[in-house]
């Protein structure tokens, strides 16, 4: 049997002024109204340091995840970086033990607000019945 690019080919409907005007929407309040309180950190990080508060115990040498990753895509943890879509990526878990973002001269002071960290359109309820594309919930049952 031959399978043909137009038989795999997914069929994609345009956005509907509805979902445009919700996505619209979610995006301006989670920028404004949900980070409201963000502010401009009075502590200077490293990239490095920046990394590890982010990530947390991801990323740390006990973490299953560096693991996860090797053994679903080869990507080794002492790896540099990584290859994908043809465009090259640093590698986290190498990047956080090398000396590189360990410098004082790259230290900021990164703006401190709030993050969802699993953010797609999965993760997001919109009010349907009656139509309101300005509510919304943000969720994350995984």
């Amino acid at each position: 049997m031959v399978i043909t690019k137009a038989a795999t080919a997914r069929k994609i409907r345009r956005p509907s002024r509805f979902r445009l005007l919700a996505a619209q929407n979610l995006a301006s309040k989670l920028l404004t109204d949900w980070n409201i309180h963000a502010k401009v950190s009075d502590t200077q990080f490293t990239p490095t340091q920046l990394l590890r508060r982010w990530l947390g115990h991801r990323i740390e040498t006990q973490s299953r995840l560096s693991d996860l990753i090797e053994r679903n895509y080869g990507l080794n943890a002492d790896a540099e970086g990584l290859l994908l879509y043809e465009e090259r990526y640093p590698n986290p878990f190498w990047f956080i033990n090398s000396v590189f973002g360990t410098s004082i001269q790259d230290a900021i002071k990164p703006i401190i607000g709030f993050v969802h960290g699993d953010l797609h359109g999965g993760n997001v309820l919109i009010g349907q019945y009656p139509p309101d594309a300005t509510t919304f919930y943000l969720i994350d049952f995984d």
